[in-house]
C-alpha cells in the first residue's frame, strides 16, 4: 500500500509542476495543410475525408471484436474494444480539428488516437491472468506459432 501512495505523490507532483511553466506557443505554420481546397463547402475537405479510413477501421474492428472474434475469456475482448473505439474516436477528433485547424482545436487531434494506444496497451497485460497459457482461436497461423513457440521455450527452462 505504501508504494501507492508514493505513486500517487508522484504523479500529483508531477502534474502539479506543469502548472509553473506557460504554456508551450504552437507554430501557426503548423496549422497550414498542403490541401487547402474546399469542396461541397467543406474547408481542407480532403484533409478531413481522409479521417473516413479511421472510422471504417474503426468500426470493422469493434464489429469484428463483438460479432465474430472467439476469445477464451469474455474480459479478452475488451482491450480490444477499446483499441478500435479510440480509433473510430480518431475519426472525429482529427476532422474536427481539421475542419477549423487552430490552436483551440489542435487537442483533440492526437489526444484520441494517443489514447486508444494508451488503452489497447492492456491486451498484453491480459496474459498475466489466466489467459496467459492458451493461444486464441482464430488467428494468423504466423501468430499461433509464435506464440506456441514462446509458451514452449518457457516451459522448456
Amino acid at each position: 500500500m505504501k508504494w501507492r501512495l508514493w505513486i500517487l505523490i508522484g504523479a500529483i507532483a508531477a502534474v502539479g509542476t506543469l502548472f509553473l511553466f506557460p504554456a508551450i506557443p504552437q507554430s501557426e505554420a503548423y496549422h497550414n495543410f498542403a490541401d487547402k481546397r474546399a469542396l461541397l463547402g467543406v474547408p481542407n475537405c480532403l484533409d478531413v475525408l481522409s479521417n473516413v479510413f479511421f472510422l471504417l477501421v474503426g468500426a470493422w474492428g469493434l464489429r469484428t471484436v463483438f460479432r465474430r472474434a472467439q476469445f477464451l475469456d469474455p474480459r479478452e475482448r475488451w482491450p480490444y474494444a477499446m483499441l478500435f473505439i479510440g480509433v473510430t474516436l480518431t475519426a472525429f477528433g482529427s476532422s474536427w480539428y481539421r475542419l477549423n485547424p487552430n490552436d483551440a482545436t489542435l487537442v483533440w487531434d492526437p489526444s484520441a488516437c494517443s489514447d486508444s494506444v494508451t488503452r489497447s496497451s492492456g491486451h498484453d497485460r491480459i496474459g498475466r491472468f489466466k489467459t496467459a497459457q492458451r493461444t486464441p482461436r482464430k488467428c494468423p497461423k504466423s501468430v499461433s506459432s509464435a506464440w506456441d513457440a514462446r509458451r514452449t521455450s518457457s516451459t522448456a527452462r
